[in-house]
């Protein structure tokens, strides 16, 4: 199956198919913001939602018509108005809500650096940058200084998130694809900018990290101080306020008073159920007809005991209610009417009676409707004067306000919470209707664990993120402890993450400016250095172009010291061997040209050479003159074909051999060499072959070749030429000598051929000559010494012919 692909015209440039690419990929990403503000303006119907909607379909229009000018080729200017719309955009979603400063910047810096990489010209792209970053940083600082609060939640924090990291993915991915085919300046500039960037995000990240943790640790472990103190301070208010009520439990007139009511009563006998009922239905009754002249009432409100409950209360007024009764728990006295009369069957009565053990008891808060007061009950046993026996006990209504004002402490500058939860459910915290509310159920099922680490942490605490400490309410004194540790009270100490971690906000700000100005610094240090850096290499690149046009004189200027510096000198010290190299070249082809010439013209000369020795001499002395060699000679193949005899040379050296008549073994030499191979020998460096014979009357030669003359696979000899440079001698030298020695070979041939007729003629002329005066005389005896005379001559010899008598016979 076919993928579907977008067919764009042929004639689009590569600007306008990248601006045209990165339309579709901006397009994609808002076609998500245009349903969720949508749906979210239907559905809230406010401004800001309105002001969100309204942003998206603007920048959706707008990147329209970038598509639309990519399209019809105007790269350019659908990448400016691309860039004007992202950076107004990101710009004014500052407003939309808090916290999104950082990556509305981060990502306005990307997307203008996308579209103008692939749509501007390089020396555009610096100025679009330059925008992004001062949009960019002008959203930081409205972010982070004037964050718009009311407008949170009008663009969801995650859905943003989302939608601008695949942006940027998408984007950078583009981006990726076209790195190769930027300038290195605009490398440099991506990579400078890019590192500094990531190295300030990440130690603020890291700096953020930590003081984030180490400011929560801190308050932490403050809270849990705090919360340690006031718990401290409701366990000592506790145990002074049943010191006192202990204190005043001694009173002489307390215990006499007391100790009547008990002697009142017959010996072991307790009330009955009955009689409480009757007991107490009188006390209600005279209640209910405010009759103080009952003796059941008037003897415990109107009693001196009575009197000193009341002056004790009014010197202590958190005791809202006092009250004594007797070892039975018949009420003695009282400051104020309570709700029965007999106390025997209450739960603090028992308990602090304790079966006649005495101990002291501490209630709940709870609502008192004697006193008609919320509070908590403290009692404690009434001693016989000077003994253990419990004799009565004392109550007391302490008022709840008194906990409530040590809860409403200010703590933590203010911002912090102290609560004191109790084990029914219930919280005492100041600012709530009677001081009470119902507990976080979330906090109640937490505070078991945090309270037995007697740590801290953090959590959501009446749905607010917060830091929590929590301590539990005891006593160190072990013969009061069980009265305080059975109470089961935690004091929580909370604190909104919010205002704890305010210090950090205002560090992030000062962070936030520092990391822009080195941000700012950076980029323009980055600018500098990538302008630095590149600067020579462009302009190196610039000689190079001129090179490639063929401006050979065109140099590169050494700048720096550094390894660009030695690149560009190193490139003019490859400009100028390639000079040299092409005048070389040029200089060798004119010397080749002008060998051939040479060739020609000695192969011209030679073939009207006839004399052997004329022509090894002139071979030599031509090729040595025509090429500027150092020495040049002929060795001849003597008869026996193993040795080479110096037949020409050239200079005085060559002068002195051939007095010498020096000569060679085949079997020895570079000269030897090229005789047995039949081959050309090359020795650039004489001194590097181990096969080189010194001649001492030629100490300058330094190369050598060694032509071999032949005819065609008969060896005549050997052209030898030594030059005193070494390396002086080149491969080509072998072809144009090669052709002279073929020249040379024939001549020679031509040469020895030519003699050999010639001394065939001059035999057949001589032998004509004897012949015809051998034929001129008439005598046997003459012409045999005419002929022996002529051949005496030829042969340069004297001769003489005698001839022996005859035996008479003809």
């Amino acid at each position: 199956m076919n993928k579907f692909k977008l067919a764009l015209p042929k004639n689009m440039t590569t600007k306008a198919r990248n601006g045209f690419n990165i339309t579709v990929v901006l397009l994609i990403a808002l076609v998500f913001f245009d349903v969720y503000s949508t749906i979210n303006f239907l559905t809230l119907r406010t401004t800001t939602q309105l002001f969100a909607m309204s942003l998206s379909y603007i920048m959706s229009a707008i990147a329209f018509a970038g598509a639309w000018l990519s399209w019809h080729n105007r790269a350019e200017t659908a990448g400016w108005l691309l860039i004007a719309g992202s950076i107004a955009a990101l710009f004014f979603s500052n407003f939309l809500g808090a916290g999104l400063g950082v990556i509305y910047a981060l990502t306005s810096i990307v997307v203008v650096f996308a579209i103008a990489s692939s749509t501007f010209p390089k020396e555009r792209i610096g100025q679009a940058m330059l925008l992004s970053v001062i949009s960019g940083a002008a959203g930081i600082i409205v972010d982070v200084y004037f964050p718009n609060k009311a407008a949170i939640g009008a663009v969801s924090p995650t859905f943003t998130y989302v939608i601008l990291a695949v942006l940027m993915a998408l984007l950078i991915f583009v981006v990726s694809r076209q790195y190769s085919s930027y300038s290195l300046r605009t490398k440099l500039l991506i990579g400078g900018n890019t590192l500094i960037l990531i190295s300030v995000g990440t130690l603020g990240f890291i700096n953020a990290y930590n003081s984030r943790s180490n400011l929560t640790t801190i308050s932490g472990t403050a809270i849990k101080s705090v919360a340690d103190a006031q718990a401290a301070a409701i366990r000592n208010v506790l145990l002074q306020k049943t010191d006192v009520l202990q204190s005043f439990a001694l009173t002489k007139i307390v215990q006499d008073r007391v100790d009547e009511a008990n002697a009142s009563y017959t010996p072991d006998v307790a009330f009955n159920q009955q009689q409480i009922d009757a007991l107490d239905q009188q006390w209600r009754a005279a209640d209910k007809a405010d009759n103080n002249n009952d003796p059941l009432v008037s003897g415990v409100l109107t009693s001196v005991v009575a009197s000193e409950l009341r002056e004790f209360r009014d010197a202590f007024p958190e005791n809202v209610e006092v009250f004594v009764t007797d070892k039975y728990g018949a009420n003695v006295a009282s400051t104020n009417r309570t709700s029965d009369y007999y106390q025997g069957d209450e739960d603090w009565w028992q308990a602090a009676y304790n079966n006649g053990q005495g101990a002291i008891y501490i209630g709940q808060p709870e609502y008192d409707q004697s006193s008609n007061t919320f509070g908590l009950v403290l009692a404690v046993p009434l001693y016989k004067h000077g003994t253990r026996e419990v004799t009565g006990v004392m109550r007391s209504t302490l008022n709840i306000k008194l906990i409530l004002v040590i809860l409403n402490t200010k703590v933590l500058n203010g911002t912090g919470l102290v609560s004191l939860y109790l084990p029914n459910g219930q919280v005492l915290e100041p600012g709530t209707s009677e001081g009470v509310r119902p507990a976080d159920s979330q906090a109640l099922a937490f505070l078991p664990a945090l309270t037995s680490t007697k740590a801290y942490d953090t959590f959501t605490l009446d749905g607010i993120p917060s830091v929590v400490g929590a301590a539990t309410v005891t006593s160190d004194d072990s013969d009061e402890k069980p009265a305080v540790e059975n109470l089961g009270w935690t004091i929580v100490v909370s604190q909104s993450q919010a205002d704890n971690l305010a210090p950090i906000r205002q560090q992030t700000q000062a962070t936030i400016i520092v990391a822009l100005i080195i941000l700012a610094i950076g980029a323009m240090l980055t600018i500098f250095l990538a302008q630095y850096l590149s600067g020579p290499i462009i302009r190196l690149t610039t000689v190079a172009e001129q090179i490639s046009a063929g401006n050979m004189t065109a140099q590169a200027q050494v700048e720096t010291g550094d390894e660009i510096g030695t690149l560009a000198a190193t490139f003019n010290s490859m400009t100028a061997q390639l000079q040299n190299t092409l005048q070389n070249l040029e200089q060798r082809v004119a010397d080749r040209t002008r060998a051939l010439a040479t060739a020609t013209e000695v192969s011209r000369r030679l073939s009207t050479i006839l004399d052997e020795k004329q022509l090894v001499t002139e071979v030599v002395e031509q090729v040595q003159k025509a090429y500027n060699y150092y020495h040049g000679q002929i060795y001849l193949l003597d008869e026996s074909g193993k040795t080479l005899v110096l037949a020409g040379a050239t200079g005085e050296g060559g002068k002195a051999l051939l007095d010498k008549k020096h000569s060679l073994s085949i079997e020895r030499g570079l000269v030897g060499r090229s005789a047995r191979t039949k081959s050309a020998v090359l020795v650039p460096d004489t001194s590097k072959d181990s096969e080189w014979l010194p001649n001492p009357l030629l100490p300058d030669t330094k190369a050598e070749i060694a032509i071999p003359i032949l005819l065609g696979q008969t060896l005549l000899g050997v052209l030898d030429m030594q030059d005193d440079v070494t390396g002086d001698i080149y491969p080509e030298d072998i072809e144009y000598l090669t052709a002279i020695s073929n020249q040379t070979a024939i001549a020679l041939q031509n040469s020895r051929s030519l003699a050999q007729a010639q001394k065939k003629a001059e035999r057949e002329s001589l032998i004509a000559s004897i012949g015809q005066k051998i034929q001129q005389e008439a005598s046997v005896e003459n012409a045999m010494k005419v002929a022996i005379r002529e051949v005496g001559r030829a042969l340069g010899t004297s001769t003489s012919v005698k001839l022996k008598p005859g035996n008479g016979k003809e």
